[in-house]
């Protein structure tokens, strides 16, 4: 997975990281996750990040999120401000 972080055109933050980084396997989570409940058809698991930028790193109203899963795809969104925060 890789996730890169572009503002006025220019990549200004990225990493990468893999499933293989997981403590246990998706298969292995899914396994134990059902043997005690019962989910949905569609159903996503998260298991959170392994990416994270450092502390003072801050999303801007225009940049672009970009999210490449191999053999999954690509999910590309812009950032914008909702509210006034007040």
């Amino acid at each position: 997975m890789a996730v890169r972080v572009e503002r006025a055109g220019a990549e200004v933050w990225a990493a990468e990281t893999s499933t293989a980084r997981l403590a246990r396997t998706p298969a292995d989570l899914i396994s134990w996750l059902t043997r005690a409940l019962d989910f949905p058809a569609g159903v996503v698991l998260l298991t959170g990040t392994g990416v994270v930028p450092d502390r003072d790193f801050t999303l801007r109203a225009g940049d672009v999120v970009t999210i490449d899963v191999a053999g999954v795809g690509t999910l590309r969104n812009p950032v914008t401000v909702v509210g006034t925060g007040g």
